[in-house]
């Protein structure tokens, strides 16, 4: 379900939150600092091929998230972004008692 002004989405125990941020290329930098983010953008590619590679051999469901963007509609070259989507935030405890009950006992 995607939220809207109307239907936003609530976050309650059954909410699964997950950080998702973005590493951009850098704006007037000097030529090190741009080969060294096309170097980074070609390297997280080699890594993701070899995890698939890996997790296919072990017949794991593999699901691949963009994890790049263009900036605008031009499409072409190597990206302006690296997109890092982050594992879940919190987990929901499986212990009855609140937690500053440990804190007293």
């Amino acid at each position: 379900m995607t939220a809207n002004m109307t239907q936003p989405n609530i976050i309650n125990d059954k909410a699964c939150i997950k950080g998702i941020f973005t590493l951009g290329k850098p704006l007037q930098a000097t030529k090190m600092m741009y080969i060294a983010f096309k170097n980074q953008v070609a390297t997280l590619d080699d890594i993701i091929h070899t995890n698939l590679k890996e997790l296919r051999k072990k017949e794991k469901e593999v699901v691949i998230k963009e994890w790049t963007a263009h900036a605008g509609i031009d499409t072409l070259g190597i990206p302006q972004y690296i997109i890092v989507h982050m594992g879940q935030l919190y987990a929901v405890s499986t212990t009855t008692r609140p937690l500053w009950h440990a804190l007293i006992v």
